[in-house]
């Protein structure tokens, strides 16, 4: 019944609004607005809620919860590096997070990566490798890693660049 099951933040002078549903043994408190971030609530059941045999609790029950506080800091990105490969057509970029989050490398060859090329791992990790192929032998790459957490807060190197080595040849003389 109304009353019977409320909650209410710390501090505040009334209960939030919510609804209540039941199915067979269990009651669902429903706030009609988002509940305040970080922020510690206390629910209450009346004492004079009954359970399905028909006796009551007697006296009020009552427990506190703390919502979560939202995740607004990016990925901390560390250990950027790029290592071409021998031949100078394929290079590897790697580095690493503070907490798992998808892997991207923005690449080309202007210096401000205007037109650049994007690679994209949606898995979550912490530890991040993209491959890069079909490079140039002999060429200036500039690149630049990103990484999104599950809150889509994205974390970015600066502008960093690698050579990649002249192609190679097999002298047959």
């Amino acid at each position: 019944t109304t009353g019977s099951l409320r909650v209410r933040a710390a501090g505040a002078a009334e209960d939030v609004a919510a609804s209540v549903s039941t199915t067979g043994n269990t009651a669902t408190l429903t706030p009609t607005l988002a509940l305040a971030p970080g922020t510690v609530h206390t629910v209450t059941v009346a004492g004079s809620v009954a359970y399905l045999a028909g006796l009551t609790l007697g006296t009020d029950d009552t427990w506190t919860f703390t919502t979560l506080t939202p995740d607004t800091a990016p990925p901390v990105i560390s250990g950027v590096s790029a290592l071409p490969g021998p031949n100078g057509t394929t290079a590897s970029v790697q580095w690493a997070t503070d907490e798992a989050a998808t892997s991207a490398v923005d690449y080309g060859t202007d210096s401000g990566l205007v037109g650049a090329a994007t690679i994209f791992e949606g898995t979550p990790l912490t530890a991040h490798s993209i491959a890069l192929s079909g490079l140039t032998a002999g060429n200036q790459y500039y690149y630049k890693v990103r990484s999104t957490d599950a809150s889509s807060n994205e974390g970015a190197s600066g502008i960093l660049s690698f050579q990649t080595p002249a192609a190679s040849y097999t002298d047959t003389t």
